[in-house]
This record gives structure tokens, sequence and C-alpha cells, in this order.
């Protein structure tokens, strides 16, 4: 911009000086047409004497700032006047994210970082273009540009949201932040039956019936919900996700099975997962840092290009669920019902906790179809749920509804 206008100006000039005979304009002119060179030839020889480096970090959580570094060697006896631009592209959703510009003076014959704090947004893993550094005049007529060395990938990790915690009933329960099992407590648990009591029980599980009958202390016996052994399983049936983006249902599944693989993790317990795409992702049961870094790799690449829905890998035993643990489905409402497959496990003895995701609510539209389409999903939504009745616990996952607030009222499972 600032070079057309000094180029217009002294081509202005050089035409007032033609038409009326004018010295003073021709030297104006040529003084113009002299500095727009020089301006030129300072811009090219400084752009041979920096240059740049970019670092970034490996990997970083979804909506969590990073600083991006970028190192600048000024090898010239005068200070530059630096732009530098840098674009990153999300492959795995496809979003577009805003190229980073920053302008800053280097001074002569010395290095220096520029930091630039961002945050992404979205999960997924984000190519960094090769950028430019532009170095210019001391006029700033023109930018030179100068390749960034250093770009590569940052992989971004979901968001873990905090989950519920779980209050005390009695001895034996689990309190948030803690890692032992849960004992003999009907708010984690179904009736089992009845049995001899125990020091220790909770004095109001004691059966008063059996124990008048029998002449000895007898307590109710519940079948624990509480495991130390989860297997998340996350549907990935491209018919099964609605809406676009980060604003899809996908990505309420994929935060979900982030928030429940976090805090079972930290809580100790051993956790694996299962994610059947384009591409088979099961990983075996196991505890700790590493176990929690390959979880969160592989669920922020995770795309919904499956083909076969969650149902069916079930029914068909593509997805190994090892005995004693808990099987914590995380599926859609569009898909088809997982009543069978969840009661077929109960049978097996595995526990089953479904997080059911209603797809429906992450449509937009209008008119009156559309509302009546959403009051048919809305139904069908509430019949599956009363079919899980005796087989697994269910909690829905609304759009703009947090897990904790999916799960409250429930009975605590983890």
């Amino acid at each position: 911009m600032r070079a057309a206008l000094l180029l217009g100006s002294g081509f202005i000039l050089w035409v007032i000086g033609w038409l009326n005979d004018s010295y003073a304009a021709y030297l104006m002119s040529s003084a113009a047409m002299a500095l727009l060179v020089l301006c030129w030839g300072w811009a090219r020889l400084s752009a041979r004497e920096f240059s740049c480096r970019v670092r970034a970090p490996s990997h970083t959580t979804q909506g969590q700032p990073v600083f991006l570094q970028w190192q600048v060697d000024n090898r010239s006896r005068f200070a530059r006047s630096l732009l530098v631009t840098l674009t990153a592209e999300n492959t795995t959703l496809q979003e577009p994210f805003p190229s980073q510009r920053v302008i800053e003076l280097a001074p002569a014959v010395a290095a220096r970082v520029l930091t630039e704090r961002i945050a992404f947004p979205v999960r997924g893993r984000y190519v960094l273009h090769q950028g430019k550094a532009y170095t210019s005049d001391p006029l700033g007529v023109f930018y030179v540009p100068r390749n960034i060395e250093g770009a590569g990938d940052i992989l971004v990790y979901p968001a873990a949201e905090p989950f519920p915690r779980s209050e005390s009933h009695g001895p034996g329960q689990v309190r948030s932040g803690e890692v032992r099992a849960t004992r003999f407590a009907s708010d984690v648990g179904d009736y089992y039956g009845i049995r001899a009591y125990q020091q220790g029980d909770d004095l109001r599980r004691i059966h008063w019936k059996a124990t008048a009958h029998t002449g000895d202390l007898a307590v109710k016996d519940y079948e624990q919900w509480s495991s130390t052994c989860y297997i998340v399983v996350l549907e990935l049936a491209h018919f099964a996700h609605r809406g676009a983006g980060s604003a899809s249902s996908l990505e309420a599944a994929v935060r979900a099975a982030a928030t429940v693989s976090s805090h079972a993790l930290a809580l100790g317990r051993s956790l694996g997962l299962a994610a059947i795409g384009s591409q088979r992702l099961v990983m075996s049961p196991d505890r700790g840092h590493k176990q929690f870094i390959r979880v969160m790799e592989a669920l922020a690449v995770v795309k919904a290009d499956g083909e076969a829905p969650l149902a069916e890998q079930m029914a068909g035993g593509s997805i190994p669920l090892p005995g004693g643990c808990t099987a914590v489905l995380v599926a859609s409402s569009a898909a088809p019902s997982l009543v069978q497959p969840a009661c077929a496990l109960r049978a097996r003895g595995i526990k089953v906790v479904v997080i059911l995701v209603a797809a429906h609510s992450f449509e937009d539209g209008r008119g009156r179809r559309w509302r009546q389409r959403q009051r048919d999903d809305e139904a069908a939504l509430k019949a599956m749920v009363a079919e899980f009745e005796g087989c697994a616990a269910v909690s829905v996952l609304q759009r703009g509804q947090t897990l904790a607030s999916a799960l409250a009222g429930t009975r605590p499972w983890l």
C-alpha cells in the first residue's frame, strides 16, 4: 500500500512537471522514485541477514492456552521491523483456524524470541503450515518474506469436564478423590439378597424381619456398581451422529468419553478404550499416566466414519469386554438400540453403563415438520431409555448439557 502510494505520488508529480514545465515537480518526482528504489533494495538486503524459527508444543488440551515462540536472529547492524505470520489447519474436523500475526522490532545484531499466546478451541491434529517472516525497510514500504523453519504438528486433546461427586451414605462408600471400592450400599448397586451382619456394616441396612425370624443380625446385600476396571466404548458410525464440527453429537460423545477416562484413571482405576470406525481402535485396560496419554491421543483424532452401528459390533464380538470390568457405552440415540447387547452383557455378569447422546438435539432447523420430527425423536428416546430398565444404568446427554448434569440424580458408578 505504501509502495503504491509512493509510486503514484511520483507519477503525479512527474505529470505536473511535464504539464507545467516545473523543475521542482520533476525534482520531487525523481526523489520519490529514488526513495522507492532505495526502500526496495534495503528490504531485499535485509531479508538475507536474518533467520526465523518457530517452536511449538507437541500437544495441548482443547481450550488451554499455549505459547508459540519465534526465535529471530538479526545479523544486520540495523534494527529490523518484522511481520511474522503462521497458519494452522485442523486435519481432523476440517475447521479453519485464524492465522497468527506478530509485528515486532528486531534489534541490531541480536537474537530475539517473540512469544504469542493462543488457544485451540477444537480438538484434533493441527498442521502448522510453513509460515513467513517479513522484513522491511525503515519506512515499511516493502516487506520481503523468508520461510519460517520448524513448523510441525500440534495434537489437541479433548477437554475433560468435571465429574460429579459421589456422596457418602455409610461406611465403606467412595468419597470424592478416594480410590477404594464401595461396599454394600444401595446407592451404588441393586438389591441382591440377605446375608449375616459383619462388623462395619451400615446399621441402616439391617433387615429387621429376617433378624427377628432367625435371632441373628441380618443385613440387606447389594450388588455394587463401582469397579476397578472400566472399558469405555465409543460409537463412531457415520449415520449415528448429527450436527457439524464442534457443535455435533460426536464432539459431545468424545467429551463424555474423555471425562470418564480422565476421572477413572485419576482414581487409580484400570481403563480400556474401544472405538471402531474406519479403523479399529481397541486398547487393553491399564492404569497410570501413560494410559491417559494413549487414550487422549486416540480421542483427539477419532472421526465418525464407521459403517457398522455399535449394537452390531457388540453382537458380533468385535469389541472384547473382559469379565469383571464395567462397560461404559457412549452411544447415539440415532443409532440402533443397544438394549439387547446391554442385556446380553448383563447376563454374562458385566455391569453396563450407557451414556446416550440425544443426537436429535444437535440438529438445527425450523418449521412444523422439523418440530414434529424433534418430538418424535424425543418420544423414541424416552422409550429407549425405558427399555434399559434392569439391564443398564442410563443417562441422557442433551445439547449444551454437561456430563455432570446428565449424571445428576443417578446412582454413582465410578
